[in-house]
């Protein structure tokens, strides 16, 4: 007598299936969630807590954006487990993030937990519903702050660049206007020396005597003495 057939094993997601779909859900576009916004209106608090941990020495040196690509990895790579942990002994992780002000404080907040491992020290990203919600507010909160302060690097860049480029054109306009003038006086120079010249390269004029009729003519008239009048004897 045969054996009844053996009814299959019903599948069983593991922890790594399950992740990998919480994360994938996370990471879909808002814009085609009709939920979205009230999505964000439920966000709103958690934004604002967020925004309270952006300290001042996360965005020092660039640390902001180490702590952003830490986040973005994650989204980005739901089904990798290598991206939902880094190690403390990392170089890059202990000069931004850990040693930088309020690093560590924002992995917290966004899910991650010591964790050992083989006696490594390391700190591991659970998918849990909240750890997924908080790395995904976190992670928008980090953009969007970035986004600020890279723009305000341009801007500054850009306000820096137009300063140089005025301050520039004042020392070309001033240093064109030096050298019309000097040109103006050296032609004005050369001309009066060739004047100088041209007038004594002239010849002498000779001296004319006025003519005895010129005389004559001058002293004609009523008022000529009467020249006889001084040889008369009395």
């Amino acid at each position: 007598m045969s054996s009844p057939p053996v009814s299959p094993t019903p599948y069983r997601p593991t922890k790594d299936d399950i992740a990998a779909a919480a994360i994938a859900r996370m990471s879909s576009s808002a814009e085609d969630d009709e939920d979205y916004e009230k999505q964000w209106a439920k966000d709103r608090e958690l934004r604002q807590h967020f925004r309270r941990l952006v300290d001042p020495g996360i965005v020092r040196r660039n640390n902001e954006a180490c702590l952003l690509k830490l986040c973005q990895n994650i989204l980005d790579n739901p089904e990798e487990d290598k991206y939902r942990r880094f190690k403390l002994n990392n170089k890059t992780i202990q000069t931004k993030i850990i040693q930088a002000k309020g690093g560590l404080e924002y992995a917290v907040a966004v899910g991650f937990r010591e964790h050992v491992e083989d006696f490594q020290p390391y700190y591991l990203w659970r998918p849990t519903p909240d750890n997924a919600a908080n790395l995904r507010v976190g992670t928008f909160v980090l953009k969007e702050h970035h986004e600020k302060v890279v723009a305000k690097q341009e801007a500054a860049r850009q306000s820096k660049m137009t300063q140089k480029e005025a301050t520039d054109l004042v020392a070309r306009q001033v240093k064109i206007q030096f050298e019309e003038d000097r040109k103006a006086v050296a032609a004005k120079q050369r001309m009066e020396v060739e004047r100088r010249i041209a007038l004594e390269s002239l010849p002498e004029r000779p001296h004319r005597p006025t003519p005895v009729s010129a005389l004559a003519s001058g002293s004609s008239g009523g008022n000529r003495p009467d020249l006889d009048a001084d040889f008369k004897e009395d």
